[in-house]
């Protein structure tokens, strides 16, 4: 790629959040290994551990891991809010039929060049204070640091790339938000985060971990069997029932499918793992949909659906579908209150329950369907509360039901689509 002056300024702005960023993770580090130090000697005076033993040498390794934390979360916090490396991207590859290979890209590898440089020997620091507790060489001990340290930055780093390549490329052609955010408010959030966790990391590990851990501990000794009982139960609900269900009533979809096969009237292949997806949505699951001639429809020829499934997870949510096979899960937390009714400055005894919002955000998610010719489906699963699109004007949405085509391809329920196979 030529290096215009476009392109020199995207790389000095790279190097210089990751240099920004690294200087960020230095004074993390600092803060989180003198707050470790002072919970060590909580411990120590409690004779809860004793110096050189294997709980010692364990919980020394809080502090890199934490690091590491800390170093993906606020890379991916400042990619999250680089507005402009988004519409440089947009700009740049808005016509690529592929996702874009970003390593190939000089911005980008300038800040990783810089990121592996400057974040390496801050996780060294944190990790070989922890590596001596093992009983290994000074040398061994920096060889090892430095090695590793190596390893995760860069291992870390491509991923975050590789993934950040990803979700651009699908939300290039989304809607931009009407009200963009200003570098202003930009920088005020980004020196809030640090300075809020810069006094958490120190509050937590000398104040609120010794007081709720010993007092976590007292709740647990007194009331072990009816915590355990409890969660157990919330664990086999949110969990165990529902995973079952879900695989049940996908189990019951392939069926009715495998009844039509039997009967001469459709022929399907499987893609991916129908039933690991229902934990995962990176595994996939879609199913390439033959419908027969047979004596009901009448038909002459056979009829290919290429079926996508969307991975909802929740009835009771709102899915906003989107171009480049899209969709977004919006998840709000509403207030409800009861609302007395009032007609005609009469105030009158019946009253209903309403629902304010009081927050709401956006998860994005991708589908692809199967390769090959045919009528393209994408089956919802579960089938939301609400289905909808954005529509042309500012802030509108338009509702989608059973049979809507959008986007190049046809939406459904599961059952419904079944439905349809069996009257036609």
């Amino acid at each position: 790629m030529k290096l215009t002056k476009a392109r020199i300024t995207d790389v000095i702005w790279h190097s210089v959040k990751a240099l920004l960023c690294s200087l960020q993770l230095l004074a993390l580090h600092a803060v989180t290994m003198t707050s470790i130090g002072n919970l060590m000697n909580f411990l120590y005076v409690d004779l809860v551990i004793r110096k050189g033993s294997t709980a010692d040498t364990l919980l020394s390794f809080i502090h890199p891991l934490m690091v590491v934390i800390l170093f993906a979360v606020w890379w991916r916090y400042y990619d999250n809010i680089d507005d402009r490396s988004f519409r440089c991207f947009r700009d740049t590859y808005k016509e690529e039929s592929e996702v874009p290979n970003l390593l190939r890209d000089p911005a980008y590898l300038a800040g990783l060049a810089v990121t592996v440089a400057c974040a390496t020997p801050v996780i060294t620091f944190s990790l070989v204070p922890a590596l001596r507790n093992t009983g290994i060489g000074e040398t061994l001990c920096y060889a090892v640091g430095v090695s590793t340290a190596f390893i995760l930055t860069a291992g870390i780093s491509l991923l975050r790339i590789r993934r950040r390549s990803k979700l651009w490329y699908k939300q290039r052609n989304m809607p931009e938000d009407t009200e963009k955010t200003r570098i202003g408010s930009r920088i005020f959030y980004a020196v809030l985060l640090l300075v809020s966790v810069l006094l958490a990391i120190p509050l937590s590990f000398t104040i609120l971990i010794p007081f709720l851990g010993s007092l976590i501990l007292g709740i647990i000794r007194l009331l072990w069997k009816p915590i355990l009982f409890i969660g157990g139960i919330l664990f086999l609900w949110l969990f165990v029932i529902r995973s079952i269900r879900r695989i049940a009533d996908r189990r019951r979809f392939l069926k009715r499918l495998d009844q039509l096969q039997e009967r001469g009237e459709l022929s399907y292949e499987i893609h991916g793992s129908p039933y690991l997806s229902v934990f995962w949505e990176r595994i996939v699951f879609g199913i390439t949909i033959t419908d027969l001639p047979h004596q009901s429809n009448k038909r002459k020829t056979p009829v290919t659906y290429q079926v996508a499934i969307a991975n909802c997870r929740y009835r009771r949510g709102m899915v906003i579908l989107c171009d480049d096979n899209v969709f977004r899960f919006v998840i709000s937390f509403n207030f409800r209150t009861i609302a007395q009714h009032n007609w005609g400055g009469l105030s009158v005894a019946s009253s209903s329950i309403v629902s304010m919002p009081l927050a709401s955000f956006c998860t994005n998610h991708s589908f692809d369907f199967p390769e090959g010719e045919g009528k393209r489906i994408l089956l919802m699963d579960p089938a939301p509360r609400v289905l909808c699109m954005y529509g042309f004007r500012e802030g509108e949405l338009i509702t989608l039901d059973n049979g809507s085509e959008v986007f190049g391809y046809t939406v459904y329920g599961k059952n419904s689509f079944v439905n349809l196979l069996e009257r036609t």
